[in-house]
Order: C-alpha cells, then sequence, then structure tokens
C-alpha cells in the first residue's frame, strides 16, 4: 500500500511487522513492491531476512465467541 502510494520506492529493504491481538511477535525484512508487481519475477515482493518468530505457536486464552 505504501509503494502503490509512492510513500516507499520498489525495491526498497523496509520492516514488516505482524502479531495478533495479544501483540506483535513476528518481524521480517522485505523487499517492497508495488501490488501489480506482486508475483513478478525480478520486481516482485521477495522476504529477505526472518527477524523474530515465536517459538511456540499455542491457541491464546480468548474467548473467540466475541468475535462471531
Amino acid at each position: 500500500m505504501a509503494t502503490d502510494a509512492g510513500l516507499i520506492p520498489e525495491g526498497e529493504l523496509v520492516y514488516a511487522c505482524a502479531g495478533t491481538e495479544m501483540g506483535l511477535d513476528t518481524a521480517w525484512t522485505v523487499k517492497s513492491s508495488a501490488s501489480a508487481n506482486m508475483f513478478h519475477p525480478t520486481k516482485g515482493f521477495r522476504f529477505a531476512e526472518l527477524l523474530a518468530k515465536p517459538s511456540l505457536s499455542l491457541a491464546p486464552s480468548i474467548n473467540i465467541n466475541y468475535l462471531r
């Protein structure tokens, strides 16, 4: 989205972070790409480096019914 808006040029290394309602737990360095070039062989999106990830994949102890 930031590359599509012209805020980040294509091919730049940027940080991507993700997580759940419990907080961020995964971080990557990725190569930016416009959505139109996402699967392009040279200009496309690429994972460069895994910086952090959770050691255990546990189901959160929350009541999921409030989301339904």
